[in-house]
């Protein structure tokens, strides 16, 4: 399935679309950051990188982040030079993700940036 929607790639119409969705997806929140949601954060790379092999009509075999950037690392000059960054970057921000919460009460991604747990 993924090799079908990478043989068709993205129309103009499509890269509006998803940089609509983008745009009303990953927002800032006042008073905490949202793991997940903030723009580069989880779901922020995911997206790109799902967008990317679209665009590129590659389909990752690894469907986890990790394996869609290295897919794009393979493919592409500029993701080479970025792409390990990234995955770096993204892997930390699972690790905070994971740990706060394991430490916190309230479920989710969002930290709140005058509460005790973020301090």
């Amino acid at each position: 399935l993924a090799e079908i929607a990478a043989k068709r790639g993205l129309t103009d119409e499509d890269r509006g679309e998803l940089l609509a969705i983008r745009q009303k997806l990953f927002a800032s929140g006042k008073g905490e950051i949202d793991l997940k949601l903030a723009p580069g954060g989880l779901a922020s790379v995911e997206f790109m990188a799902q967008i990317a092999l679209l665009d590129k009509r590659t389909a990752s075999i690894d469907p986890s982040t990790r394996g869609m950037i290295q897919c794009l690392m393979r493919a592409d000059r500029k993701w080479q030079s970025r792409g390990a960054e990234l995955i770096s970057a993204h892997e930390r921000l699972r690790s905070v993700e994971q740990m706060h919460q394991l430490t916190t009460s309230p479920p989710g991604s969002k930290l709140k940036l005058k509460s005790d747990e973020f301090r």
